[in-house]
């Protein structure tokens, strides 16, 4: 896919992390971690979700549309508060 990053060592992963937990802050983005992958969501016109998969090395912009679709999670984007069936990132 033309949006990946190719990360080629674990300081530059780790850079990327710090990054994404700065812009979490300043964004009110949360971040939802399934199985070894982490996404981040938040609210237009923040940028776009990421998908992070350490095991992979790679770093990709994705939809909340395409994260709906690869996990039929309707959950990931509820408006109201409800019990996720799976870890949040803190």
């Amino acid at each position: 896919m033309a949006d990946d990053i190719r990360i080629k060592s674990k300081e530059e992963s780790a850079k990327i992390q710090k990054e994404l937990e700065k812009n979490r802050q300043t964004t009110k983005n949360f971040f939802v971690k399934i199985g070894d992958k982490m996404f981040q969501f938040g609210k237009e016109p923040t940028p776009p979700p990421y998908e992070f998969n350490v095991g992979e090395n790679t770093f990709r912009k994705i939809t909340k549309k395409e994260a709906r679709n690869l996990f039929d999670l309707k959950l990931l984007i509820a408006r109201k508060e409800i019990p996720l069936r799976f870890p949040i990132l803190t």
